[in-house]
């Protein structure tokens, strides 16, 4: 039954998983290129300076790539299964609703974690031996946030789009809104660190939420 969902979510999610590898690839590069370039023009002393002292990573444009691709992973996965009706169908499989939704969660985890691997891999692959290990360290741990972002907003938008009452899909949004905004409020890279594990289990838990508005859409709730 999981290769079914497997398949039917693939089919959903491969333009989008092919669009937005090559979106994961080409951000982290350009960051990469962007150290290149800054070290080659004012020499590694001065870049390493302006690192550790004024907090800049060069990778700021990857900042909200994270995030966006794991909103439009959501809305591409989901918003099919909506449009034609087909949810139900999945719910009604010889198999509970439970494990079927998070069958189908964990198939956009896992193209989020690719991203994932994707972002790291080039920063660390393209900076590794530029720059010294804790600066390499640094800037990868500055991401962190922002790919944590990628998951609850996947995680949130589906809850959102799954929710079947626009009143609460309007109440849902603000709440989405405040929780990813903990993703984004301080701009100095480093300053999450404290936080990187409650916010990990925030965004853990919001798989929950998912499973309620599973529930209301199953029992056809209007209110």
């Amino acid at each position: 039954m999981f290769a079914s969902i497997i398949y039917k979510e693939w089919l959903k999610l491969r333009l989008y998983a092919l669009l937005s590898t090559l979106v994961a690839l080409a951000v982290p590069l350009y960051g990469v290129i962007r150290i290149h370039r800054a070290i080659a023009l004012q020499g590694a002393d001065h870049i390493w300076l302006v690192m550790i002292q004024k907090g800049v990573v060069f990778v700021e444009s990857m900042r909200y790539v994270p995030l966006i691709l794991g909103l439009l992973c959501a809305i591409a996965q989901f918003a099919p299964e909506l449009s034609r009706r087909s949810l139900k169908l999945t719910l009604h499989l010889p198999q509970s609703p439970l494990r079927s939704t998070y069958q189908m969660l964990a198939c956009g985890v896992t193209l989020l974690l690719w991203h994932t691997l994707l972002y790291i891999g080039v920063l660390f692959i393209g900076l590794q031996g530029l720059l010294a290990y804790e600066l390499l360290t640094y800037v990868l741990s500055a991401t962190l946030p922002w790919i944590l972002a990628g998951f609850l907003g996947y995680l949130l938008m589906s809850w959102i789009l799954l929710e079947p009452t626009w009143r609460r899909r309007i109440l849902y949004t603000l709440v989405a809104v405040l929780l990813i905004r903990l993703c984004f409020i301080s701009p100095t890279a480093g300053a999450y660190e404290p936080f990187l594990p409650t916010l990990l289990i925030y965004t853990i838990l919001s798989s929950t939420l998912v499973w309620l508005s599973v529930s209301r859409f199953k029992e056809g709730r209007q209110d």
